[in-house]
């Protein structure tokens, strides 16, 4: 299916990537690295004029 096509939907490509690192057995820090395009006539819904940019998440686990 075209999710573009009569002027509607969008193409996006993201990449992801990530990586773990264990303290010790209970406890693991962890990071994401995300990149996202945007692309098509959907576009036209977005705020602003971005249609890429990236992001960074993070996160720890504490296992009890």
């Amino acid at each position: 299916m075209d999710a573009t096509s009569k002027n509607q939907g969008s193409e996006v490509t993201t990449f992801t990537l990530g990586t773990s690192y264990y303290v010790s057995s209970d406890i693991k820090f962890m990071g994401n690295l995300i990149y996202s395009d945007v692309e098509g006539p959907g576009t036209a819904a977005l705020v602003g004029d971005e249609d890429s940019g990236m992001g960074f998440s993070a996160r720890m686990q504490y296992l009890f």
